[in-house]
Order: C-alpha cells, then structure tokens, then sequence
C-alpha cells in the first residue's frame, strides 16, 4: 500500500487483525494460514484512513520524544500541563510542583536531558505508588485477587505488564501524564489477569464488571501511545 509498508505474519488464528505500534509506526498484519494475501491487501487498503490517523500519533510522539527537559517545556502529571522549570544547583535532585502551573526540576550542574529525564520519571514513579496503594488495596478485596509487588519501569509499546506467576505488575512510568481514572483503567486490566490470562470474553466480563469505563478509557490511552488495533476480520 502506497506510503504505508506491512509486515505479514501467518499464525493458526481465526481473525485478520491490523496493529499500528504507536512506538515506531511499524505496521503489521496477523493473518490465518489460510487467508490469500489478496484478501489481506483488500483489508489494509480499506483501512487507509485509519492508517494515517495512527501515523499522525506516531509522528506527534517523535515530536514528544525530541524533548530535551529544559525550562519551558510543557510537561503533564495526572493529565494537568505544568511549563517546566529547570533549576541547576549542587545538591540532590529534586522534582516539586512549585505552583499550579510550574513543576520545577532541580538538578546538578551539567546534568544531560536524559539525565533530567530520569529524574522526572523516577519522581513519577515516587508519586504515583503511593496514590495507587489504597486503590490496589481495595481492588484486591473486590476483585479476591493479590497483588503481590507493582514497579514502574518506561516501556515502549505498552501501558503495563502482569506477571500471573510472581503477581508483580509493571506499570509505564508514561502512565503519570494522563488523567487518573486513564491510570486506574490500566491497573484494573492487568489485575484482571490474575483472574483472566487472555483478552477473551471472559477478560472482557471482568473488566464491564470492575471497571465499566474501561473501553472508553481504551480508546483514550490508544490516542496517546501504545499499540492500536483494527476490529478482528473473520477469515
């Protein structure tokens, strides 16, 4: 397809399904054995629009990621825009909201904008754990699950992780920059893998159940970053 190349995978599945990872715009195609690859270039082409909408996201991200952590850059916490105020100082780094529009960064001399980074996104993780317990501590009771750790880590293409073994839940420490009830969504879905492995019916019942909002907060989260997808296509 013109301005748009697709990477094919043939898997014993029953569905066509098209992804957009909003990481690095890399498009691909999972398709049933089956499938002629007509009927899987009839299916992307008729999806050019959608396309383009994810390569827009794709190509505002890279504008994102071009962010070297100065002063006057917007950045968000809990979906608030704060102008960022780096302040260069020997002492410890430090990140506070230092008005309802500032959020100032305090860093050493010299530091570099990946440096400043990894404060800022070590501060978000210092604030949302505590934020995020209380809500753990009552999904669990509801849910009759165990959370056994949750960390933060930056991740690419996702919003979160679940270890159904050890129970830990990875979160993205991105997650920080959108509204709550965004974040809460992703928490609910990966504690609903203590429950439900796979995004099967059953996984979809449980989250109408705990969190009915949830595909709503989907579709916002997607429009931020992450991995989109198309409806399956029956084969």
């Amino acid at each position: 397809m013109e301005g748009f190349s697709v990477t094919v995978t043939r898997k014993n599945v029953k569905n066509l399904r098209l992804r957009v990872r909003l990481a690095d715009g890399e498009v691909t195609a999972t398709a049933p054995l089956r499938m002629s690859l007509d009927t899987v270039r009839t299916f992307v082409a008729s999806k050019s629009d959608w396309l383009a909408r994810q390569r827009s996201k794709f190509l505002a991200m890279e504008r994102d990621s071009a962010m070297e952590y100065a002063s006057g850059e917007i950045h968000y916490f809990l979906g608030i825009p704060y102008r960022l105020e780096v302040v260069e100082q020997n002492s410890p780094p430090e990140v506070m909201i230092s008005d309802e529009s500032s959020l100032r960064l305090s860093v050493r001399p010299g530091t570099s904008a990946k440096g400043r980074e990894a404060v800022l996104r070590a501060w978000y993780a210092w604030r949302l754990a505590p934020l995020l317990a209380p809500e753990i501590a009552r999904l669990e009771t509801v849910m009759r699950v165990r959370v056994a750790d949750m960390r933060f880590r930056a991740m690419k293409t996702r919003w979160g992780t679940c270890n159904v073994v050890t129970k830990r839940i990875w979160l993205n420490t991105e997650l920080a920059k959108q509204p709550m009830k965004s974040i809460l969504y992703v928490l609910v879905h990966e504690m609903v893998h203590l429950l439900e492995r796979g995004h099967n019916e059953k996984f979809r019942r449980h989250m109408d159940e705990f969190f009915p909002d949830w595909k709503r907060q989907k579709a916002i989260l997607n429009g931020s970053s992450g991995e989109d997808s198309e409806p399956d296509v029956p084969e």
